[in-house]
């Protein structure tokens, strides 16, 4: 039998150990400064190991594109965790990441995104040597703005309460400019089991292109 009387078990009493431990909890930003990923991540689709490192530049996550493809959906190497958020808590559940994309080449798109279906993020785009900061929503440009800067600031706020997720960037991690508008999000089953946070770097004309993550941290 599945739960209580067919239902799923919302709150249960914590079992006697024996001793009292200090509280521990679940690990969403990252700074990646270890040599292994955190247990919070995992990947959309079977990795391409030679194109991903914590170690070629320590203390950076590196996604080298690996292929060609359209869109995020079947991009490899898309890094994903859950958001956590208390049942209709008001307040959003901030994502940010650090991004140096001075090694990108044309043709290829890079950033965060709230990923389900349907998706949206706010990435990088790489065209004919210059690059443009995009929101795309449900597989559509919706906004764009060009950038002169190596490192750019990323940001997605995903509401619980609203069930909508919105996008912005900042060249000094200070004041964020919105980008685009919001992403109605969805709970379904079509991809994860409700939406997640991921980052990615995917090739749309040739391979060879990297960036380097800094960090990612959640508020």
């Amino acid at each position: 039998m599945i739960g209580v009387d067919w239902k799923a078990i919302v709150t249960f009493k914590k079992p006697d150990v024996g001793k009292k431990y200090p509280k521990l909890y679940l690990q969403t930003s990252d700074e990646f400064d270890e040599p292994a990923l955190g247990m919070q991540w995992g990947w959309n689709h079977n990795p391409d190991s030679a194109k991903w490192s914590l170690t070629e530049r320590k203390g950076f996550l590196r996604l080298k594109t690996s292929g060609l493809t359209s869109n995020l959906v079947m991009a490899r190497n898309t890094l994903t965790q859950r958001p956590f958020a208390k049942r209709n808590q008001e307040m959003a559940t901030t994502a940010t990441i650090k991004m140096d994309i001075d090694h990108m080449k044309d043709g290829d798109i890079a950033g965060l995104a709230v990923f389900q279906d349907p998706y949206a993020y706010i990435g990088v785009k790489q065209m004919h040597g210059r690059k443009y900061i995009i929101m795309v929503n449900d597989g559509k440009t919706v906004d764009s703005a060009f950038t002169h800067t190596s490192t750019i600031y990323l940001r997605t706020e995903a509401n619980n309460a609203t069930k909508k997720a919105t996008f912005g960037y900042s060249t000094e991690n200070s004041v964020f400019k919105p980008l685009g508008d919001a992403l109605n999000m969805r709970f379904n089953l079509k991809i994860f089991t409700g939406n997640k946070f991921c980052v990615f770097n995917y090739a749309t004309e040739k391979n060879g292109g990297r960036v380097d993550i800094d960090w990612f941290r959640t508020e």
